[in-house]
């Protein structure tokens, strides 16, 4: 019971959360190109609107860094290495979401971000030893996948610390709650209509397969 609730403060309700904001960020970008009155062929607009999120996200993970005593100075040979995590992890991903995003809904989206969290497991399993997938997890990445194809500052530093303490393959699960948040999100912030038999059936889908992955996991360490 109290590895239980351990795991339940530490890695699912801080996952969740990280989920909870990505899912809005497709529906409150799209809610921005309106405020702003951008334009879905505009992409010079639509990628600075992109360089200011992502300058005032970084702004704020520095600070919150700095309070908790980490360095946050590169050393002069981790440079070379931030430039090609950001050019391939952040940059060329970004300048192709926001451009493709102004031309579809928040919720169709959401769903293809979602799918990022498949490719994880996958490379997960491709290149890291002690994170392969197994039958169960597996059946919970499929479960997962289908609940995506179905429908429909903060969170990177919280991810990144999940990352640091759990395997990369169930954390990477949470994942598949993007979209269901991005759905939600939607419907709040754009008025979308997601209150079909398939969005709730995604629901489903993707909560079974992210709670036998972790159980997976979970009776496989005790």
């Amino acid at each position: 019971m109290k590895r239980k609730n351990n795991t339940l403060l530490s890695l699912v309700l801080p996952a969740v959360l990280c989920t909870a904001l990505w899912g809005s960020a497709a529906p409150c970008v799209k809610k921005g190109y309106e405020l702003f009155e951008i334009a879905a062929g505009d992409s010079f607009s639509q990628l600075v609107f992109a360089g200011w999120r992502f300058t005032l996200a970084g702004v704020l993970v520095l600070l919150v860094a700095a309070c908790m005593g980490h360095r946050i100075r590169p050393k002069r040979g981790e440079y070379r290495a931030i430039f090609m995590i950001s050019l391939f992890q952040s940059m060329l991903q970004y300048v192709c979401y926001y451009i493709g995003l102004a031309g579809t809904t928040g919720t169709k989206a959401s769903v293809l971000s979602g799918t990022q969290t498949f490719f994880a497991l996958l490379l997960a399993h491709a290149l890291l030893e002690n994170d392969r997938l197994t039958r169960r997890k597996t059946l919970g990445c499929v479960l997962g996948f289908a609940g995506v194809l179905v429908l429909s500052a903060a969170a990177f530093t919280i991810w990144t610390a999940l990352l640091g303490r759990f395997p990369v393959g169930r954390v990477s699960l949470f994942g598949f709650l993007i979209p269901v948040f991005g759905a939600v999100f939607s419907a709040l912030v754009l008025g979308e209509n997601i209150m079909t038999v398939r969005n709730l059936l995604s629901l489903l889908l993707v909560s079974g397969g992210i709670a036998l992955a972790n159980s997976a996991a979970a009776s496989s360490k005790s």
